[in-house]
Order: structure tokens, then sequence, then C-alpha cells
């Protein structure tokens, strides 16, 4: 369907959507800021429309395709905080704390969600900068998209978002009281804080911790 820069709200109302004015991103660059390369349709938390939507990693915005040639972004707002694509990816978006420290607003992809805690994956990629040949001598290198390493971070009940303990000892600071079961649970399982699959098996034992 064609957006005419605003996208309706189940309560009746509207929001208007910002259009993605020139780029971010670097045209010359080889690589690509998406994590998907074409819009898939999703449907948005409180909004009526089923709308086309494709996850800009680089910037970290979920743009909208108006079916006319426009590319909007979608309001970093609550009221839209839960995308989820026909693909069944469940993108949230979430106040958190990154690997610097620093606070932000920004999407992540449900994993699981179990009894109130989630497992949520971060993507990111990152521009490296072009390369001019030294002193005459070698070749130009374009700037180019970078994917890293994804980031995990776990929801708890209390809806804090925190990063996801790297280790045993870590995940007893971060559940202090629950420090015994924690130790007596990885002793009776063989579990890596690196795989992805090992950590949703350590979202949904941190699940039943009261």
């Amino acid at each position: 369907m064609r957006l005419s820069g605003k996208i309706n709200t189940t309560n009746g109302g509207s929001s208007e959507l910002a259009e993605k004015i020139g780029k971010k991103e670097s045209a010359a660059a080889t690589g690509t800021p998406y994590v998907l390369p074409n819009f898939v349709l999703a449907q948005i938390s409180n909004v009526k429309e089923t709308i086309l939507v494709k996850y800009n990693a680089y910037s970290d915005e979920m743009e909208i395709d108006n079916g006319d040639g426009k590319i909007f972004l979608l309001p970093k707002q609550d009221d839209f905080n839960t995308v989820t694509l026909k693909t069944g990816t469940v993108y949230r978006l979430v106040d958190y704390k990154n690997s610097e420290n620093v606070s932000a607003k920004g999407y992540m992809v449900e994993k699981t969600t179990v009894n109130g805690v989630t497992l949520l994956k971060k993507e990111k990629v990152t521009l490296i900068p072009e390369k001019q040949p030294m002193n005459g001598y070698g070749s130009y290198t374009p700037p180019r998209y970078d994917k890293q390493s994804e980031e995990y971070y776990l929801m708890l009940k209390n809806n804090s978002v925190v990063s996801f303990p790297k280790n045993k000892k870590k995940l007893q600071e971060l559940f202090p009281e629950q420090a015994e079961k924690i130790n007596t649970y990885l002793k009776e399982n063989d579990l890596s804080f690196k795989k992805e699959n090992d950590m949703v098996k350590l979202t949904e034992f941190l699940s039943t911790l009261s």
C-alpha cells in the first residue's frame, strides 16, 4: 500500500513519519548496511496497516517503503516498539546500554521469551572508511560496510535490558540471591555462554528463578 507520510494507529489517530532525506550511508561503499536485502511485509504494534519494512543495522533505523519511491523512518516511539516480519522475525525497540556503556534506544531481535525473561540479539554493521594510496603507491580502497558479531542482551522481568553475562561469575553477579541454583544448574548442564542455542537454554532457566 502507499503511505502519505503518516501511519494510522489502532486508536483511530495517526503518526507522522520522517522521510529519509539523502543517505546516512555512503553510496560509494561496498557491502550493505541491511540485514535483509529486500523490504518485507510486517505488522507494527499499534499500527493498522501491514507495511513494507527493512532494518538498517548501520543506522539502527527501521525503514518503511511507502510504495511510491519514497523511504520513511519509523519513529522510535514506545507505541511502535514491536515489528513482526512476515518471515517470523520479531524486532523489539528497547532502551539499553551498549558495549561502550552508553545509553541507547534501538532495535533487537527477540530470540525467545519465557515467563517475562527475553533473550535479545543486536545486529550491527559498521562502515570502514576508504583508504587512499600512500605516496602514490598502492591502490585506492573504497569504504566498506562490515557486518559485526552479534551482541546478546537479556530483558528481565522488570523490563530492564542488560548485556548477556559472559560467564558463570557474571551470571551469579546478576542474580546474587540465586548463585547456588545457578552453580548447580551449570554443573548439571554443559552450556556455552557464546552459543546462541545454549543462551536460549540459559534464558529458559533464568525465567524459572523467582
